[in-house]
């Protein structure tokens, strides 16, 4: 039996669908026995309209609960509250007075007003614009502004336009000096009419390898980077029979070494070498004859005898002896020494006089080989009279538009290390592509000759810039260097976003 409220419609309970809502849900479960009409509860109650939808979502649908159909339209509207709040934000921009002053309890967005406490300006509100204006007679006419004479000056005039303020020198005089040494920066003046005109140099750097910044009351000087020498930029290279070690740094200097031994000669055993001359210390060697058995030897070198008792021995002399009877005698007694000659070095003369010569002559710096790098050129022999002289070349290319690029684009390779690239572009925007795998620390420098920008993209790498990655404009330089063998480029110089 239904006792909502005594309700008569539960006749009706089989006209609704599981999915809808309906008084007489539950009508075996819930009593409303008691219920009076002044406190009629809202679960007691349906929502007998059309089903409510905004945007076709429905939000209450048609004989739903008083009480579900409440907490529906409070989940929706706290919803769309918060969905509205965080899509429409207002925020001051710039500086000076803001026109914003934040959201109120009820999420409305309060805007300050304009107003003009003294009066000293007219605001006009008007259909899509808000009018500033000064009244009459309040606009300034230069009598504001006070001047008066100070030392070895006079004023005349009011300050406006008819009769401006006009300050003249008193018989004031004005000299320019450059102090210190180095170069000057005031040149002269030049005297039109009243006026004496200042000229100072302008400092520049026309090498592009010092950055000169200009600011409000000062000028930056500054090396550009890579630039200061250090002596690695002198590149040696090893040659015949020399190696070369360090870096040409104060740290680690270049030592430069020979293996050629030809050039040095030392004597021997039983030899001695006197300037290119070497002689036999030891040119008689002893004969030594050991007796056994049945012989003996006397006498001394070169003499000896030797005697048996075995008269059934038969004797015979060998290399280098004779034997007469029973004497032995050394026939060779002066034994040759053999010298031979190889690569630079020639020997004449006999047993005991020897003269050693070489084509070597003694060394005078010629024979250390250097040849020229990328960047240096070696001029000079290496003697005393004509040291060689270590240059480093400025090695530079122009890369034009369209010629040298593939479409717009231009990718650096090894080839490009050391060079200054001129980027003559005209009016086309170009970009330098900068891959993975160059050789490492390449430093490459670029001048833009055209007018359109020049940007740099990295291709496996990454360019690092506080500013952007384009070149400042027309006739203005970039450097970039890598981080050793890293992917890491660093772009230096002129540069903007």
């Amino acid at each position: 039996m239904c006792t909502h409220c005594n309700n008569s419609n539960c006749s009706d309970c089989n006209q609704y669908t599981s999915s809808q809502t309906h008084i007489c849900d539950g009508c075996q479960e819930q009593s409303c026995e008691g219920c009076a009409v002044k406190d009629l509860s809202t679960d007691c109650s349906v929502f007998t309209g059309d089903s409510i939808e905004c945007d076709s979502v429905v939000v209450v649908a048609k004989n739903t609960i008083l009480s579900d159909a409440l907490a529906n339209i409070i989940s929706w509207s706290c919803t769309k509250f918060t969905e509205l709040a965080t899509y429409l934000r207002i925020v001051n921009v710039g500086t000076g007075a803001s026109i914003y002053a934040g959201d109120n309890l009820i999420g409305e967005k309060k805007l300050r007003r304009l107003k003009s406490t003294n009066g000293s300006v007219i605001i006009t509100q008007g259909t899509d614009d808000i009018d500033f204006s000064v009244p009459a007679g309040v606009i300034p006419d230069g009598t504001e502004t006070k001047i008066v004479n100070g030392t070895n000056t006079t004023v005349v005039g009011t300050g406006t336009t008819p009769t401006p303020y006009q300050i003249n020198a008193l018989n004031s005089t004005y000299s320019n000096s450059n102090l210190g040494t180095g170069a000057q920066i005031y040149k002269d003046s030049i005297i039109v009419g009243s006026n004496t005109q200042f000229n100072l140099r302008k400092i520049k750097s026309s090498n592009s390898s010092v950055n000169i910044v200009e600011g409000a009351d000062e000028i930056d000087i500054t090396v550009v980077a890579g630039i200061v020498p250090d002596g690695s930029e002198t590149k040696l290279t090893a040659g015949t029979n020399t190696s070369v070690t360090g870096t040409g740094t104060i740290a680690t200097p270049y030592v430069i070494n020979s293996t050629d031994t030809n050039t040095t000669y030392s004597a021997g055993t039983a030899m001695s070498l006197v300037g290119t001359t070497f002689n036999n210390t030891a040119p008689d060697q002893t004969v030594v004859l050991t007796q056994g058995g049945a012989t003996t030897i006397t006498g001394t070198y070169p003499n000896f005898t030797i005697s048996s008792t075995d008269i059934d021995t038969t004797y015979s002399a060998g290399t280098a002896l004779s034997l007469v009877g029973t004497t032995f005698n050394n026939t060779a007694p002066d034994q040759t020494v053999v010298l031979t000659q190889g690569g630079a070095t020639t020997i004449t003369g006999t047993y005991p006089n020897f003269t050693i010569s070489s084509t070597n002559t003694i060394a005078d710096g010629s024979e250390t080989k250097i040849n020229s790098g990328v960047t240096t050129v070696i001029s000079g022999t290496g003697t005393i009279a004509s040291p060689y002289i270590l240059e480093i070349t400025n090695l530079q290319k122009v890369i034009t538009y369209p010629a040298d690029f593939t479409g717009t684009n231009y990718t650096l390779t090894n080839a490009d290390n050391n060079y200054t690239i001129i980027v003559d572009n005209a009016a086309t925007a170009v970009t330098i592509i900068v891959p993975s795998g160059l050789t490492s620390k390449i430093g490459v420098g670029f001048i833009q000759k055209g007018t359109a920008d020049v940007t740099f993209t990295a291709s496996g790498t990454t360019i690092q810039n506080p500013t952007g990655l384009k070149i400042k404009g027309q006739y203005y330089q970039t450097f970039i260097e890598q981080d050793g063998n890293t992917n890491v480029i660093y772009l230096l110089g002129n540069t903007k976003a």
